[in-house]
């Protein structure tokens, strides 16, 4: 019977006597509570509990789990514990038995007031010539007067063994250029432990590294990691911790991150592995796998300018520059990029065109010119580079000419890729193709790239114009490049 599992009888008859009264079920029980619900004058009566002598096959009933844990003082003292979790109760004790990977059952003890066993092992009996060992106890709960006769249901404990344990769940989800996701872990054992077991110094290295499996890779074979593992703030340490004496006991933390591929790939599923070596030595019975789901972020936006100029802002608005001077066209919010467009009278039909371009990386600035030196030049004038470098220049800021200079791509230390295409009517026609690094970071004519229309034509004093006009100029004129 359960403490909650509660009868009530009235007692209130009209003429002193006995009454008797049965229980619903036959039930074991250990204790039996007699509450006085109400009375006049003083509660008065005698109660007599009528039962049955126990039979041989009763046992303890509603018995937990043991629990094992490990204890370490040295590696001259190394200990397990197996734990009773109920309550000591008066009359039941517990037949306890450990038991070892390979070997079977060690030892078996009867256990009541304590409700704990103590097995003292040493670290070769964890790990040893890079085998590792599991341990168990179970419990048989009975009483004391028949022990030897009816115990009751068998009671597993955890498993226990020297092992990198996962506590963080085994599958996880990234977004590209997202927040991080963490793989947390620990050791059950000091790393001294360990290293014995794979007959090295005590004192040897215990690393846990952890990589990703079953990347895209290009034609060219270069492989395009789902997810990159950055350093953590307290540690320089990125892809692997190292395991000492000191923290061994700790829950150490890796980051993982969704990777900025720069491309449309839809959501992808990979395999991040921890790998444990002691001295050097890959322990293969360590090996844990987690599965990583990484969301796509990458997008097809595309800001323009074409032809009249019409432009196209990264988040599909079209609208039109009839203005000439040099314009902001594109500004990273954060980082030193920038991109200009010089609009001009162009031809004999005195229309606005893009006659040239130019791209700020740091100090450095790439001019692609059309212009001509005078307003209204011939439109078949050839098209000029011209890289001003201030100091070095970034590896990451590249220029490639496709087609005979018929085109020109410009690659910014982003990941954002800038093309340019001169036409046969004297203007150049410009794409930048954002990354993810310009999510919610840009300016400019090409707006604010953030998946959302309505403000686009956000002014340089972050003052707004209406979307839909087709020519907002107190948008572009907001933009238009000045010097003091």
């Amino acid at each position: 019977m359960f403490c909650f599992e509660q009868e009530t009888f009235n007692t209130d008859f009209p003429t002193v006597g006995e009454k008797t009264f049965e229980l619903i079920d036959d039930l074991p029980v250990r204790r039996v509570r007699i509450v006085v619900l109400n009375y006049t004058g003083e509660p008065c009566f005698r109660f007599e509990l009528l039962g049955c002598n126990a039979t041989e096959s009763l046992v303890p009933v509603g018995i937990s789990d043991p629990v094992l844990t490990f204890n370490y003082a040295s590696m001259d003292d190394l200990s397990l514990t197996c734990t009773i979790q109920d309550l000591p109760t008066r009359g039941i004790q517990y037949y306890l038995t450990w038991w070892k990977d390979g070997e079977g059952n060690l030892t078996s003890e009867y256990v009541d007031q304590d409700m704990s066993s103590v097995l003292d092992v040493k670290a070769s009996e964890l790990v040893n010539d890079f085998r590792i060992f599991k341990y168990q106890c179970f419990i048989e709960p009975c009483y004391k007067e028949t022990c030897s006769l009816v115990r009751g249901m068998k009671k597993s404990s955890n498993f226990f063994q020297a092992e990198i344990q996962l506590l963080s769940e085994d599958s996880l989800s990234v977004v590209e250029n997202g927040p991080p996701a963490l793989i947390q872990f620990k050791s059950t054992v000091p790393p001294s432990v360990f290293c014995q077991g794979v007959n090295a110094d005590p004192a040897c290295l215990l690393t846990v590294k952890v990589k990703s499996q079953n990347e895209a890779t290009c034609l060219g074979g270069t492989e395009l990691p789902q997810v990159v593992f950055p350093e953590s703030a307290s540690s320089q340490e990125s892809c692997f911790v190292t395991v000492t004496q000191d923290n061994w006991n700790t829950v150490h933390d890796i980051s993982v991150v969704g990777s900025i591929d720069g491309i449309i790939d839809g959501n992808r599923q990979t395999t991040v592995s921890l790998e444990t070596r002691a001295n050097q030595k890959l322990l293969l019975t360590l090996g844990l796998d987690i599965q990583v789901s990484v969301e796509d972020k990458d997008t097809a936006a595309v800001c323009s300018s074409l032809a009249g100029p019409h432009l196209t802002t990264f988040d599909g608005v079209k609208y039109d520059n009839q203005n000439e001077g040099e314009f902001v066209f594109y500004k990273h919010d954060t980082l030193p990029l920038e991109i200009h467009m010089f609009y001009r009278r162009c031809g004999q039909n005195d229309f606005n065109c893009n006659c040239g371009v130019s791209v700020l990386v740091d100090n450095d600035v790439l001019v692609i010119d059309r212009c001509g030196a005078e307003r209204g030049s011939d439109p078949t004038y050839p098209v000029k580079t011209q890289m001003y470098v201030n100091g070095g220049m970034a590896s990451s800021f590249r220029v490639a000419s496709v087609d005979s200079g018929r085109e020109f791509h410009v690659y910014l230390p982003t990941g954002g890729e800038l093309v340019v295409q001169p036409s046969y009517k004297g203007n150049l026609n410009v794409w930048f193709y954002p990354s993810l690094l310009d999510f919610n970071n840009t300016s400019g004519l090409c707006g604010v790239f953030d998946e959302q229309d309505v403000n686009d034509f956000q002014h340089s004093d972050n003052a707004s114009s209406v979307i839909g006009d087709k020519y907002p100029v107190l948008f572009t004129l907001s933009w238009r490049y000045t010097t003091l």
